[in-house]
């Protein structure tokens, strides 16, 4: 459960350097300056880290 967390994360950093996904429209937005994109990409950034965060501790707790 820690991988698939940490997998997660790191996933919008490395699109960030060039390695593809949701990393690469965030800076495509702010090469644009198009800050309500940045701030919706964001948002949609920290609720799904929240969601994987609050379902891997949960499921962790199941099987303690």
């Amino acid at each position: 459960m820690y991988r698939w967390e940490y997998n997660f994360r790191q996933s919008t950093v490395m699109g960030m350097v060039g390695a593809g996904g949701i990393g690469t429209e965030l800076v495509g937005s702010l090469r644009l300056i198009d800050y309500p994109q940045v701030a919706a990409i964001l948002i949609l950034i920290l609720l799904a880290v929240t969601l994987v965060d609050g379902l891997s501790n949960s499921l962790r707790g199941k099987f303690k």
